[in-house]
């Protein structure tokens, strides 16, 4: 299970960021290793999911008259994600990036990193400690 910050990560969780980028190499590595016996490995990067624990906080942060970090406009259902991994598995797809902010994060990072970066820094999340768990 990788993540969308194993190809955008931010300041504050280095030790996170660093495991996502060192399972995609994991997973680049195994996929091309398995292929010839007919296994599959599938890299899953789920962008911000509403998992009980994520909502918790978010009530926790509402409790004490604080904002959460991340909108929840930006939270995938947990029934939708475990869908979307679901379809991916079946059709045996080698990557699923998911949301669509997940999506557009990982396509500017490969194409156009000096604009993702400056997009970061508008929204006030780059190079400072953020808290996404």
């Amino acid at each position: 299970m990788g993540s969308v910050n194993g190809y955008v990560t931010f300041g504050g969780i280095s030790a996170y960021g660093m495991s996502k980028f060192a399972l995609r190499a994991l997973w680049e590595s195994l996929r091309t290793e398995l292929a010839p016996y007919g296994i599959s490995v599938i890299h899953i990067c789920p962008g911000f999911v509403a998992t009980e624990n994520r909502l918790a906080k978010f009530e926790a942060a509402r409790q004490r008259g604080e904002s959460p970090e991340i909108p929840a406009v930006l939270l995938m259902s947990t029934e939708k994600t475990a869908q979307q991994i679901a379809a991916a598995i079946a059709q045996r797809r080698s990557e699923i990036v998911l949301t669509s902010y997940g999506k557009l994060a990982v396509w500017l990072k490969g194409h156009f990193p000096g604009l993702l970066a400056g997009l970061l820094k508008l929204i006030g999340i780059d190079g400072q400690k953020i808290n996404l768990q």
